[in-house]
Order: C-alpha cells, then structure tokens, then sequence
C-alpha cells in the first residue's frame, strides 16, 4: 500500500499535535526500560509544548 506524503511548514497551531506524536513515540518506544516515574518526568520536561514555543 503506498501512502502520499505531505511536507508542509508548521505554525504554532501545529505544535501541540506534534508534541502528542513526539510523546507518544518517545513513551512506546522507552516505557520498557525506564521507570514509570522517569517517563512521566522526561514526558512532562521533554515534550511540553509551552517550552517548545
């Protein structure tokens, strides 16, 4: 199956959407090895859209 891919510039209305993505990646992929505690830190740290701005 192939799927279009569109690259478009983001704004700041984007930057939540992302952070939810980034999130959400970042946890799937280190919740195993990593305490529940220490990805709820680097989530909060990490990926909080009013830093990113």
């Amino acid at each position: 199956m192939s799927k279009e891919i569109i690259f478009k510039q983001c704004s700041e209305e984007d930057v939540a959407s992302l952070s939810e993505i980034g999130a959400k990646t970042f946890e799937e992929t280190f919740a195993a090895e990593n305490s529940k505690e220490d990805m709820e830190k680097c989530l909060q740290k990490d990926f909080n859209k009013e830093k990113i701005l």
